[in-house]
């Protein structure tokens, strides 16, 4: 008897989602259509479409090839991450420098 409370809520869940993917899709309804509007991002997703303009500026010798991007990556030789400093470190320093003040 348990199953079916969890059938229904399942049917309830998909239901509710498809009525708010509904409601989405018609408050942004392309100016062209849906269909037209399907086929250019079909064509885009391809690789078939014009694309987007090029920006301002833009070169493609400019753009980072796949190593240029692995090499950013790549290990330094200290820490990745900030260090929080020895207290004893700081207030050494505080003292010389109070030292060095007077």
């Amino acid at each position: 008897m348990s199953m079916s409370g969890a059938g229904v809520a399942m049917v309830s869940s998909i239901v509710i989602a498809v009525v708010v993917l509904v409601v989405m899709l018609v408050a942004h309804r392309p100016d062209e259509g849906f269909g037209p509007w399907l086929r250019d991002a079909f064509d885009a997703w391809r690789g078939r479409g014009e694309g987007p303009p090029p920006a301002a500026g833009d070169d493609d010798d400019a753009a980072a090839g796949v190593g240029e991007i692995f090499a950013i990556g790549e290990p330094v030789d200290g820490p990745a991450y900030a260090e929080v400093p020895d207290l004893r470190d700081v207030l050494a320093h505080r003292a010389r420098d109070a030292d060095q003040g007077r």
